[in-house]
């Protein structure tokens, strides 16, 4: 509460701690999702090279 003269009004409390800490809270579960989908299937295509599939190559 504050109080001017007469007039009192509500003024709330920020507490930076517990922002801070929401904020950093966040980032890593979205680090830890990213990563999860990364691990699963990476976003580069896969590459296997097969003998049959060569050019050039005769079994």
């Amino acid at each position: 509460m504050t109080s001017a003269g007469a007039a009192t009004t509500w003024t709330p409390v920020v507490d930076g701690g517990r922002v801070a800490l929401i904020g950093v809270v966040t980032g890593l579960i979205a680090a830890t999702l990213g990563s999860a989908a990364v691990l699963r299937q990476p976003p580069w295509p896969r590459m296997t090279i097969h003998t049959d599939q060569v050019p050039g190559h005769h079994a």
